[in-house]
């Protein structure tokens, strides 16, 4: 039954069987490490992009709030600050209320309460930063500074630069 020659072809057979099975297993396992990997991966990018929504959602929170505060503090209405920045009390409300405004909004609020896009944007709790690099508070603009401003605002750039130049000689007399 049993011969020398089918006890060799049954080794040989056996043999390759075994290595194709651990080679198998090997490559089963090689695929598992790499499933646990990506999924690793899949579930750190979904944990950071979720602490990245709800960090987002805190700052909202926050800018919603200094959009609120600055205008309370001002003494102004939802409407009169609407005119102001020439928008609607609509939106004034949905920006207090967690809606980002658009850019230009932003920068319209930024210019009018004299504080910096960052400080709205909850990026620095400084409110404005001065040519020197100073940290100061926003003052209240007076009646007169807003018409000398709108007056600057309409000059030409040749008449722009001799105010310029007026004040900071003003500036170095004084």
């Amino acid at each position: 039954l049993l011969n020398d020659k089918s006890i060799d072809a049954f080794a040989a057979n056996s043999a390759r069987l075994l290595f194709w099975l651990l080679f198998g297993i090997i490559i089963l396992h090689i695929i598992h490490i790499n499933l646990i990997y990506l999924d690793y991966n899949y579930f750190n990018r979904f944990v950071l992009e979720s602490q990245d929504f709800y960090l987002k959602m805190l700052d909202n929170l926050n800018m919603k709030e200094r959009l609120t505060n600055l205008r309370i503090e001002s003494g102004l209405t939802q409407q009169q600050l609407a005119e102001k920045l020439g928008t609607t009390n609509k939106n004034i409300w949905a920006y207090e209320n967690g809606v980002s405004p658009p850019i230009e909004i932003l920068i319209a609020y930024a210019d009018f309460f004299g504080v910096t896009t960052d400080y709205i944007l909850c990026l620095t709790d400084e409110f404005s930063i001065s040519t020197q690099g100073e940290v100061n508070k926003p003052q209240k603009i007076t009646k007169d500074e807003l018409q000398l401003l709108y007056d600057y605002r309409n000059l030409n750039t040749k008449y722009k630069k001799i105010v310029i130049d007026t004040i900071k000689t003003l500036k170095n007399n004084a």
